[in-house]
């Protein structure tokens, strides 16, 4: 979604629609007040959120992934950067922005480090390649099992492809 603030962040210039989707909450809102957005962001990150908003925007540094808190109690996560608008002098006297709903990535990204964590302790022997037979990974339980050292493997073809069952 897209939003456009005056520098004093006491005026919602602009909010998409995507607000009410992504947050719950009505754009009319937070036009009437532009501080409402803040009350979703999650409590352990409303702290550094602000401190951010209020350093980090009109110097075009603002970048920051947090969660909120929709109506219904289910938490997104949020990727929102700023950007600094500036007038015919050159001063910022609006700041724009974009934030995205990165949830999916976020849960994504969670579920295949708790797959590679998993692989990695595993007691079994794996040995991952791809559809050439060309070895991407291989697990401490395979480099033990097989005597090869993963770094001796990967990116290799699989040492027993003639040989291997399947």
């Amino acid at each position: 979604m897209f939003w456009l603030t005056n520098v004093p962040k006491n005026e919602m210039a602009y909010i998409s629609p995507a607000y009410e989707r992504v947050w719950g909450r009505k754009c009319e809102d937070l036009y009437r007040d532009p501080h409402s957005w803040l009350a979703a962001v999650h409590p352990e990150d409303r702290e550094a959120v602000v401190r951010r908003a209020l350093t980090d925007q009109a110097a075009g540094t603002y970048d920051v992934e947090y969660r909120i808190l929709q109506p219904d109690g289910a938490v997104r996560w949020i990727r929102d950067r700023a950007f600094p608008v500036r007038n015919q002098k050159g001063e910022v006297y609006r700041i724009a922005g974009i934030a995205d709903d990165i949830t999916e990535r976020k849960r994504t990204r969670e579920m295949l480090q708790t797959q590679a964590a998993i692989l990695e302790n595993m007691a079994e022997g794996v040995a991952v390649a791809d559809e050439q037979g060309v070895v991407l990974q291989i697990n401490p339980a395979g480099e033990r099992l097989w005597g090869y050292a993963s770094n001796e493997v990967v990116a290799s073809r699989p040492v027993c492809s003639a040989r291997c069952p399947g």
